[in-house]
């Protein structure tokens, strides 16, 4: 199910999709490839995040914090940012009326940003703020940790935090000289304009950028997942329980096999749930996918007996793999779901452009942002297509268990 009235082209250099639409609201959306996938250190990470955070709120060498947050509010528009590990980038929303005063602004704020050093200040302690928060809350916490060994030495494994040391503002212009170059960069607009008056816009703006380096780099698998590990990580607050979270690799939207998956994954925390509903050491287990370049999924649950619940969590991925669940009627169903909900998504100008954008950055292109009921039950056609994918995706688990020091002695694991 493409989206009709899609161009794809290049303007100077920087590749751009456009969806031209009647719509009450024009979207852009300026991705940046690389974050992540091509900083050499978290410090490098570091300067871009804080670059995309400070340019955002702090100004243009054309306008004052003041100013420019004053014009934002006149032209009804709004600038944010985008970040992930795969891409960063900067969006924009307006409506058509202000559309010509709007891309202005936008592009003035890429060009020429204003590093306004009281603003990187506050960025810098909200994120510190931010960062507090996830070391006192259990879950989000464990998240944190099992990020940072799961991925370890893995370029995923590079974070904000562990680069910001050093960093003042200062660093920022030369971070932005290496970001916004039209190598790097992705535009995709829906609203109510031309592709000529667009081209034309890109012309006398962006693409006035530097042309700059840039080449998709491999991302590998992390080295951890291809084993089975079972982790034992400390907190030093006083819980009630422990909380547990399994890691193991997933296709990725540009494998063959991701849409078996897709359905695999919809089926299984249901399996899991069923299995485990009377497991009395288990509380709320769920199933996440982190779909970036390299996808994982995550097993979550909080346990009174971690060793237990892990026992009982991998019974029931063994039992999921085995269930017969999968027939052609409720797969039909399930798709047809999914389409409404699609079509519910394909209301906003914004979401088309993110979707767009990471369909054709991280998929195999732009059409495979919304793929109809058909493409959806491609390759997933029988039950053992789908478990196969299941299996293929959960032979290897790595589980990390959290609980407070004066528990952690106590658990039965061997350390």
């Amino acid at each position: 199910m493409y989206l009709p009235n899609v161009e794809s082209f290049d303007v100077d250099g920087i590749h751009v999709l456009l969806r031209s639409s009647k719509t009450p609201v024009i979207s852009v959306d300026l991705f940046i490839r690389g974050a992540n996938n091509t900083a050499a250190n978290a410090s490098e990470l570091a300067q871009e995040y804080f670059v995309l955070k400070t340019m955002i709120k702090g100004g243009t060498t054309h306008l004052s914090t003041k100013e420019y947050r004053r014009a934002i509010l006149k032209l009804y528009s709004q600038l944010d940012l985008e970040w992930n590990r795969d891409f960063g980038g900067v969006t924009m929303k307006c409506v058509p009326e202000t559309w010509d005063s709007s891309w202005s602004l936008f592009t003035d704020l890429i060009q020429y940003p204003a590093f306004d050093s009281s603003v990187f200040i506050n960025e810098v302690q909200t994120w510190e703020v931010e960062m507090a928060k996830i070391r006192s809350s259990p879950s989000s916490y464990l998240r944190y940790l099992a990020d940072s060994i799961y991925l370890h030495g893995h370029s995923y494994g590079f974070t904000v935090e562990s680069g910001m040391r050093d960093l003042t503002v200062d660093d920022l212009p030369l971070a932005h000289n290496s970001m916004f170059v039209k190598r790097r960069l992705l535009l995709v607009v829906v609203g109510d304009i031309s592709r000529a008056s667009l081209e034309a816009k890109i012309h006398r703006s962006l693409g006035q950028l530097p042309e700059g380096e840039f080449s998709e780099p491999p991302i590998p698998a992390p080295a951890r997942a291809t084993k089975n590990i079972t982790s034992l990580l400390p907190f030093t607050h006083s819980i009630p329980t422990s909380y547990v979270v399994g890691y193991f690799p997933v296709p990725n939207r540009k494998s063959s096999d991701r849409y078996s998956w897709d359905w695999f994954s919809y089926y299984f925390p249901l399996s899991l749930r069923r299995y485990l509903r009377a497991a009395k050491p288990l509380y709320g287990p769920s199933v996440i996918t982190v779909n970036d370049a390299f996808s994982y999924g995550i097993i979550f649950f909080a346990t009174d007996d971690p060793k237990k619940g892990i026992e009982l969590a991998n019974e029931g991925v063994m039992h999921a793999m085995g269930d017969r669940w999968f027939d052609r009627a409720s797969l039909a169903i399930e798709a047809q779901r999914r389409t409404f909900y699609q079509f519910d998504n394909l209301q906003s100008s914004e979401s088309q452009a993110h979707a767009l954008g990471v369909a054709e950055l991280l998929a195999r292109s732009w059409r495979d942002a919304y793929p109809s009921q058909s493409e959806m039950l491609v390759g997933s056609e029988t039950s053992l297509a789908i478990q196969r994918a299941g299996a293929l995706a959960l032979s290897h688990i790595n589980w990390f268990v959290l609980a407070d020091t004066s528990r952690i002695a106590h658990l039965g694991f061997e350390r």
